[in-house]
């Protein structure tokens, strides 16, 4: 669908009921998909831009949205170049081999 240009998010059912969160629902879609953290991002994003809030709350979260994507970018930069484009599941592996050495 993001292909073809459609707005796409990522949402739960009650999570009481599917007994699962959205960062769980992250993470078992980017791996599935092979997505990047750039992807997640977006996807984020993308909510923000639909949520049903006021127009100031939604520009609000927007830019918190931002503030947060520009500094993990950073972060992940700062840590050994490990590329944000680097699909989720390979960034993980590397965390793990690059905590156990």
């Amino acid at each position: 669908m993001m292909a073809a240009g459609l707005r796409v998010t990522l949402n739960t059912d009650d999570p009481a009921i599917c007994d699962v969160t959205l960062s769980e629902e992250y993470y078992r879609t980017a791996i599935a998909h092979g997505w990047t953290l750039d992807v997640l991002q977006s996807l984020t994003q993308t909510a923000a831009e639909a949520a049903f809030l006021p127009e100031m709350e939604r520009a609000a979260l927007i830019e918190r949205i931002q503030i947060a994507s520009q500094q993990s970018d950073r972060m992940i930069a700062d840590e050994g170049a490990i590329s944000p484009r680097l699909p989720i599941e390979e960034y993980l592996n590397t965390q793990i081999n690059t905590q156990q050495t």
